[in-house]
């Protein structure tokens, strides 16, 4: 199974500069390299741990798209005008999507949580996208230690 690793850069200051990346096959993908304020980007992802192990996307599922290639369908097709579906759009993203993670950054859209009988993290936009199954225990373990 593939590992998310969140490498720190020991520094004294609140934001800093952070390496997520996935080892696939013992070939390392990072995903996101850049500054956050790490108490904020890790509180956030402990906070919603059980959203992100637990919540099924609430949105259609077409047959093999990521979690990010559906939230961008939905969001491309959405109902302005149906409150109830824009709130189900805003629970799930705000929940999943690590930009919520790292307010104030140019973090980019990626999600992380349960498809289907496992989990992965995913990036889907015009000019990006990928999707990797990861082991979401060892992600939460190395996290809170």
């Amino acid at each position: 199974m593939n590992k998310l690793i969140l490498k720190k850069h020991n520094e004294s200051d609140d934001a800093q500069f952070i390496d997520l990346s996935v080892v696939e096959d013992g070939v390392k993908h990072s995903l996101f390299v850049g500054r956050v304020n790490l108490n904020e980007f890790t509180g956030w992802l402990l906070e919603h741990e059980k959203e992100i192990r637990e919540d099924e996307i609430p949105f259609d599922k077409a047959r093999g798209n990521s979690l990010a290639e559906i939230i961008y369908d939905a969001y491309n097709k959405l109902d302005t005008d149906d409150d109830e579906l824009v709130d189900k759009m805003y629970n799930y993203r705000s929940g999943h999507c690590l930009r919520f993670a790292a307010r104030g950054n140019d973090f980019p859209e990626v999600y992380i949580g349960k498809a289907g009988e496992s989990y992965e993290v995913s990036k889907f936009s015009s000019t990006e996208s990928w999707r990797y199954p990861i082991d979401i225990d060892d992600f939460f373990c190395n996290l809170k230690y």
